[in-house]
């Protein structure tokens, strides 16, 4: 009798892994992504400025947003990975999105000085400060278990349960 009721068991947990290396991962992967843009755009939106004033974003900030460019250029790929595997990327796709996260040093190269002539000169180099938005908003994400829920919600719906 214990021995039916363990085949039984085993053949449960069978069916939960076929289903489970379905499309299940990557609806969750997709639904964590969709979930971590949308955090990462909610934090760059949060302070904002003019074209040309100082910045209100204080170092160890997000970035204040001027004309939205590093917002729009925010987007989650999932990919299934292998069965049952999926991964969620989000990133930015712009170019002075890394300075902004982790700050850096900007030498002028092909001029003598960084800047404009109808807004003005920095001199020969600039320091940029770190701003985090994507470490900050993985580090909310996980401390309130949004991405967790959101991936996991959409697993157990594509499996139907």
């Amino acid at each position: 009798m214990a021995g039916n009721a363990a085949r039984e068991v085993i053949a449960g947990l069978e069916v939960i892994r076929a289903l489970a290396a379905g499309p299940a991962p990557l609806a969750g992967a997709r639904a964590a992504g969709r979930q971590h843009e949308m955090d990462v755009k909610l934090i760059l939106a949060r302070k904002q400025h003019k074209a040309g004033t100082r910045t209100p974003a204080a170092p160890g900030e997000p970035p204040a947003m001027i004309t939205g460019d590093l917002l729009r250029s925010v987007e989650a790929v999932a990919y299934q990975v292998d069965a049952g595997v999926a991964v969620a990327l989000i990133s930015p796709d712009i170019v002075y999105a890394v300075i902004q996260e982790y700050g850096g040093k900007i030498d002028a190269i092909n001029f003598p000085q960084l800047g404009n002539p109808l807004r003005g000169w920095f001199g020969e180099s600039v320091r940029i400060p770190a701003r985090p938005y994507m470490a900050l908003a993985l580090a909310e994400a996980l401390a309130s278990g949004a991405l967790a829920q959101a991936a996991e919600r959409a697993f157990t719906v594509t499996l139907g349960f």
